[in-house]
């Protein structure tokens, strides 16, 4: 039905100039599906950004976790090791094992957080291929951020819920670059970065006030306890941008990992079939594999279904390790090299 959908799309926008081009020219395919999508989730984050904010983290957070785990370590940009993902892999574990134990009850460890990252980026380093002036480089650029991060948990915590969102956009234009006209990738950072700053300027507050955007969704879920949560100590306006402006920047951060760049790293010229996507899915991750992400897929939307706000906040708080794994596997590329555009890899 999926796939029927979609044909039908297809054969309507064949019928316009531009959904010809599409069709044929995937460069063009790829900015369009990357500029659309963009704006409508900056319409949804004008009109509904509590709603968005709710529901985006439950139907799309796993899914989008997985695309962190394909395209950085199933298909990375360049090969990666088993010694490094073992590596990563005692961090990020003590790092939700605390996450568990402030959900718990306990008493939340944000040093002991942002350590733990910190260890997952230095280790990055240590197990990265490489010429030495790159690791060396690679390590006096971190080297002073990580040190400001352990001063300051606290704030670095708060910083990376943020940067994170344009990490994943910026991590998307390098991979286009080395395979689109450079000014169609251009176009949707200049359009990305655009949408932000006419939110933090104000120029949808009207809008999202006259839609009583920022309105409860379900109990307990409000704009004042995210103001302080991401926006502590500013001004209630800018608070309220900010918080704004960070739901856009995650609903495109979603969109990055689950769109376009699977998009990006399939060079068929064709648009894919829903179909054909499930099959490159049980292929990367096995039966088992697949089976474990749609059951994960399901649980917090059915969770959510008992009590919406804590299966937000639920998610947001176990996947805390996910903005450090980026980070630590894009200072491996950095030391190993990329190589954007090579055939799928496999962990070796």
């Amino acid at each position: 039905m999926a796939d029927a959908a979609r044909r039908q799309f297809w054969r309507v926008s064949a019928k316009t100039t531009l959904g010809r081009l599409c069709i044929e020219d995937r460069a063009t395919r790829l900015a369009v599906i990357a500029i659309s999508s963009m704006g409508v989730s900056l319409a949804l984050a004008v009109a509904a950004p509590m709603w968005l904010f709710l529901l985006a983290p439950i139907f799309l957070g796993v899914p989008h976790v997985v695309g962190d785990v394909r395209y950085l370590i199933v298909r990375p940009p360049a090969p990666v090791s088993r010694a490094f993902l073992f590596a990563l892999a005692l961090p990020f574990a003590a790092q939700t094992g605390l996450r568990i134990w402030t959900m718990l009850g306990g008493e939340r460890m944000a040093f002991g957080e942002v350590a733990l990252g910190v260890a997952a980026v230095a280790l990055a380093l240590l197990f990265a291929p490489g010429a030495w002036w790159r690791r060396a480089l690679v390590a006096l650029c971190i080297a002073p951020v990580a040190w400001w991060a352990l001063n300051k948990p606290s704030l670095a915590g708060l910083a990376l819920a943020h940067l994170h969102n344009f990490i994943a956009v910026a991590f998307w234009m390098f991979l286009a670059s080395r395979a689109l006209p450079v000014f169609k990738t251009a176009a949707v950072g200049m359009f990305f970065l655009a949408c932000c700053a006419l939110i933090m300027l104000g120029f949808f507050d009207a809008a999202t006030a006259r839609c009583m955007g920022f309105a409860e969704p379900v109990p307990m879920f409000s704009i004042e306890s995210w103001t302080r949560v991401l926006a502590p100590g500013l001004s209630h306006t800018l608070a309220l941008r900010l918080v704004q402006t960070y739901i856009f920047a995650q609903s495109v951060h979603y969109l990055v990992w689950l769109r376009l760049v699977p998009q990006q790293l399939n060079e068929v010229a064709a648009p894919t079939t829903f179909r054909q996507d499930v099959r490159s899915l049980r292929q990367d991750f096995g039966w088992i594999g697949l089976a474990v992400i749609v059951v994960s897929t399901l649980a917090i939307p059915a969770y959510a279904l008992v009590d919406a706000q804590r299966a937000n906040t639920m998610y947001l708080s176990l996947v805390i390790f996910h903005g450090w794994f980026e980070l630590a596997c894009i200072a491996y590329f950095a030391v190993r090299g990329f190589a954007p555009g090579m055939p799928a890899g496999v962990p070796r």
